[in-house]
């Protein structure tokens, strides 16, 4: 669970007590007297929900009894007003909390949730999104200030009480903000997904796999532009992939997936990226040939062309051509035998190429139906004597004989000729010159297949010699699975055709037709003996059959998984098996019942498993197959169990109350043996409920809100378990927002650039995607909106000439308006002494360079320009888009930190004093260095020596690889670290410094593609 420093709970929960509470309109008609009486749970509150959270402030703040458990009470009105005070609230208050700083940072609250599990404090968080201590201090005091004096206002609470109240907050708040979390956060109920892969496919689309999380329903899917930057959810999917598309080409994506169910969201995956290919650069190679046919037993046997450095393939599967691909399996061959599938169902395959490199595109997609029988395949008809043809095709897996037909018109009726069980037949008796047609079905006792493809002879007078017999046929065991044979060739021959017996005098069946004089047959069964023999053939004849030879394959180095057994603990079964000498890892399948679709559910290293988050009374069946680096065993023995009833009924008397503008109140009555509630909710009463909390008690504050939106919910009670049915469906609707969440822009300012036409600059306002602009003709005026703009510059033309303009600004998004920036004003010049932009007396500034000095630094480089008093600098992330001023300087040089890694920014820079406004700079850019990928390591031995009273001298070990280095420098261990020089060697000379001052130092080493990490930092004082 959530626990700070425990000093710090009760301040922690008295701030969001008042967060969640100030604004509650139920009357409370208790008095201080009452709140503070030393036997608690013996007072009586006239009150509506809102009195728990003040008995609970009041509670905290006075008796100071800290994580002590106060009993649950009821108010003489029946309401249920109590709550427990404990580990279980901490968490709950916390949750709050973070919203705030999430809020406040303009942050994804399990980013900050992340960040505090790793150990970073609010106040080290708040730094890494440019937010320094003091602001997230003064942003969280007028924000509790705020709530207070409006609870103090709308008489919830006297002054003596916001006195008390204002007295702890100040010091309360900043150990809050500096401390760090003491203890570990409360596992998430779901596994984090495992083995996140992504792969770009093309110049827009990058696909994402992962494994199976048992017990997940869905998939989140996250995405950034870089590794630390912020990720937003961008769909979920109830697949183990998922394509993203519509991708800017060569550019690189970055993801992480959660797992989630009825009983929550599960953890992150680790992060996975790819970068999508440039305009010119073709997709990947596939896997080619792939065929897929109808085995007995409700197999499907898929095959497909080996690939060039290939080292598994993946294989997918669905039940419709269009629909969405699962990954059933990782194979080493290229062949794989789908199992256990359900009789006339058809079924759609793909595979996958994966290698060191990555995991490369789709096949196209192939289908067969289980069960069925395929229409024979490879029927040949030849002339063998002047009143014979004989017929040859392909053995059908499944089929026990086959029906012949013929006809002697190419569009005639066919008449049923035969029925064999062999793969060949020779029709007898034909009258000389006649040409005959054939085409042939399988069957076995259940299907009949279609008619294979057509293939017909004429009998005449030649003269029909056959051809010889092929020689020297020999079988030999490549493995466990396959057979190769090789023979001589005959001449004459064009192909050959390769019978397979399983007994010396049994039938031989064709099972293939080849052009070579080798063949290996292949998804044979282990430690089994096949017999084999050959036929040449040409056009006009067919040869005599080989003589036989026989091989058997090897024994499987896997022996099958023994001993499985299956347990039940609640809503999970749990699954044990003996281990196999060899195995690498054990593949878990389930079905839910005994003959259908067995599904691959985890791929587990250990000989167990625990399979949960089932639904009650429910009866599952598994098997398991060992796996190792070359070889996979045959199914275990199938063991089955029912999960237990649930007894768990859905919470009642559920209740939504709006609080604020962004926060809804909402309340239950608890449930017999809940020990967690889930609390979902949607934008309708119909649409999608998502998990939006998890309490131990029975209510629950959702924070965070759009303003005058009505949300609905449901609540499900939970039991370490059995997860309850849904509770009635409750809504309310949050209150008109007051103020808006966005900043108001800053630092405008107004310049004339000629008689007609003034321009204007404010800093980007974060999360803002337009701009109003407002203009008057005087201070105090009335201001009309004048323009929509998207960046954080305006030009206003078309203005009288000598005429003062007064302008504000709004910052906007879709969803909120921020106040009115502060005022600017500018006199447009006399019409006698027009100019124009390109004649500012100010030059635009020259040689604009831009260096990256880390993962999250570039500084930046101008020439100054006369008589400029100010620079204005503008960023943006492409060389054509949209440029926010991000800050103004004195100086000219800048560094533009807490940037995101492995990202390029572009750069311009005017130069400005009191009457004028250059041009822009031509344009400069950069790319943050890449920390995961550095290849240089940092300096060793940094030692700093005083040489004078203004010198000091640097020493370090050379870099392997460096081919400068750059020297940095602060006069404060903590401060702020300046770029003073780059140097090749490795030692410098730091000159023209302050007598008796401390100065610190550290080195980077640089080439021409990575710049190391900083080294450790060294300091010497000045005599």
């Amino acid at each position: 669970m959530f626990d700070f420093v425990k000093k710090l709970l009760a301040c922690a929960l008295t701030l969001i007590c008042l967060l969640c509470w100030s604004e509650v309109s139920y009357p409370i008609t208790a008095n201080a007297a009452n709140v503070q009486e030393k036997n608690q749970n013996t007072a009586v509150f006239q009150a509506g929900e809102g009195g728990q959270w003040m008995l609970n402030l009041w509670f905290q703040l006075d008796q100071q009894n800290n994580g002590a458990h106060f009993e649950q009470w009821k108010g003489n009105n029946g309401l249920h007003l109590g709550q427990r005070i404990g580990s279980a609230n901490d968490q709950l208050a916390l949750t709050y909390f973070i919203f705030q700083i999430a809020d406040i940072l303009d942050a994804d609250e399990n980013t900050i949730i992340d960040k505090l599990r790793n150990g970073s404090t609010p106040a080290e968080i708040a730094k890494s999104y440019n937010v320094d201590e003091s602001t997230l201090l003064k942003k969280l005091t007028d924000l509790i200030h705020d709530e207070i004096d409006d609870a103090a206002v709308n008489g919830t609470i006297t002054a003596t009480q916001v006195t008390v109240i204002e007295s702890k907050i100040a010091e309360c708040l900043k150990q809050v903000v500096a401390g760090k979390l003491n203890g570990s956060i409360k596992s998430d109920v779901l596994d984090a997904p495992d083995d996140l892969e992504a792969t770009a496919e093309s110049n827009s689309e990058i696909v994402l796999e992962w494994n199976y999380v048992n017990g997940a329903t869905s998939y989140y899917i996250f995405r950034s532009k870089s590794k630390s930057g912020t990720y937003a959810k961008i769909n979920t999917v109830s697949a183990t992939s998922y394509t993203d598309n519509n991708l800017t080409g060569n550019t690189s994506y970055y993801y992480k997936v959660q797992a989630y169910s009825s009983k929550g969201t599960g953890t992150y995956s680790s992060v996975a990226y790819a970068t999508t290919f440039g305009n010119s650069v073709s997709n990947t190679d596939t896997p080619a040939k792939l065929t897929a046919t109808a085995g007995s037993g409700g197999k499907i046997i898929l095959d497909w062309n080996a690939a060039s450095d290939a080292t598994s393939y993946y294989v997918y599967r669905s039940t419709s051509y269009s629909g969405i691909y699962v990954k059933i399996d990782t194979v080493l061959t290229t062949g794989y035998i789908d199992n256990d599938l359900t009789n006339n169902t058809i079924y759609y395959y793909k595979v996958k190429i994966h290698n060191s490199t990555g995991t490369h595109g789709f096949s196209s997609a192939v289908s067969a139906m289980a069960g069925a029988l395929v229409p024979p395949g490879g029927l040949e008809a030849t002339a063998v004597s002047r009143s014979e043809i004989a017929l040859e095709w392909n053995y059908v897996s499944g089929a026990t004989s086959y029906y012949i037909y013929r006809t002697t018109s190419n569009s005639g009726a066919y008449t049923k000729i035969g029925t064999v069980t062999a793969t060949n037949y020779t029709d007898k008796g034909l009258t000389n010159n006649a040409t005959c047609y054939y085409k042939v079905q399988a069957h076995n006792s259940t299907y009949t297949s279609k008619s294979s493809s057509v293939a017909y002879a004429a009998v005449n007078n030649n003269t029909f010699n056959d051809l010889a017999a092929p020689g020297n046929l020999s079988a030999a065991a490549e493995n466990d699975s396959e057979i190769s044979l090789k023979w001589n060739s005959v001449s004459g021959a064009t192909s050959y055709y390769i019978y397979r017996s399983t007994s010396s005098s049994g039938i031989y069946v064709k099972i293939d037709a080849v052009k070579t004089t080798s063949y290996k047959d292949k998804y044979l069964s282990d430690n089994s003996t096949y017999y084999y023999r050959v036929k040449a053939r040409s056009n006009s004849a067919v040869g005599k059959y080989s003589s036989i030879v026989k091989a058997a394959t090897e024994d499987g180095d896997l022996a099958v998984p023994d001993g499985l057994t299956a347990a039940v603990s609640g809503s999970s079964i749990i699954l044990d098996w003996n281990p196999v000498v060899g195995a690498t890892s054990y593949y878990v399948y389930r079905a839910t019942s005994y003959s259908g679709t067995y599904s691959k559910i985890v791929a587990a290293t250990a000989t167990s498993h625990i399979d949960s988050g089932l639904p009650a009374n429910t009866t599952y069946y598994y098997k398991v197959k060992a796996y190792g680096s070359s070889d996979t065993s045959e199914y275990s023995s199938i063991v089955n169990a029912a999960t237990k009833a649930n007894t768990l009924t859905a919470p009642i008397n559920f209740s939504a109350s709006a609080i604020s503008s962004s926060i809804i109140s909402l309340y239950w009555d608890s449930v017999k043996d809940a020990t967690l509630y889930y609390v979902y909710r949607s934008v309708s009463y119909s649409g999608t409920y998502t998990l939006t909390g998890t309490t131990s008690v029975v209510n629950y504050v959702d924070s965070g809100l759009t303003a005058n939106v009505t949300y609905y919910y449901v609540v499900k009670a939970y039991n370490g378990s059995y997860t309850s049915d849904s509770s009635l469906i409750v809504n309310a609707t949050t209150t008109s927002s007051s103020s808006g969440d966005l900043d108001e822009p800053d630092d405008l300012t107004a310049t004339a650039k000629s008689s007609s036409k003034i321009s204007l600059d404010w800093d980007s306002v974060s999360n803002a995607t337009s701009y109003y602009v407002y203009r008057s003709t005087s201070k105090s005026g009335s201001y009309s909106k004048i323009d929509t703009v998207t960046a954080s510059s305006f030009t206003d033309t078309g203005l009288s000439d000598d005429e003062t303009y007064y302008y504000k600004v709004k910052a906007h998004n879709s969803s909120d308006t921020s106040d009115y920036s502060s005022i600017a004003h500018a006199t447009t010049g006399d019409d006698s002494d027009d100019s124009d932009d390109s004649d500012s007396d100010l030059d635009a500034p020259d040689d604009l360079t831009a260096t990256a000095e880390s993962s999250s630094e570039i500084s930046l480089d101008w020439d100054s320009v006369s008589d400029a008093t100010s620079y204005y600098v503008y960023r943006s992330t492409s060389s054509s888009g949209s440029y926010s001023k991000i800050d103004t300087v004195t100086s000219s040089s800048y560094t533009d930190t807490g940037l995101s890694e492995d990202t390029t920014y572009y750069y311009k820079v005017k130069a400005h004093n009191s009457s004028d406004t250059s041009e822009y700079s031509s344009i400069d850019s950069a790319t943050t260095d890449d920390d995961s990928d550095s290849d240089l390591d940092s300096p060793d031995d940094l030692t700093a020596t005083a040489k004078s009273s203004s010198k000091i001298s640097l020493d370090w070990d050379s870099v392997s690889g460096a081919t400068s280095y750059y020297v940095y420098r602060a006069t404060s261990k903590a401060g702020t670290y300046s770029k003073i020089d780059t140097v090749t060697s490795s030692s410098y000379s730091d000159t023209g410094l302050s007598d008796d001052t401390t100065y610190y130092y550290k080195v980077k080493a640089h080439n021409s593609s990575d710049t190391s990490e900083y080294s450790s930092v060294a300091h010497a004082t000045t005599d």
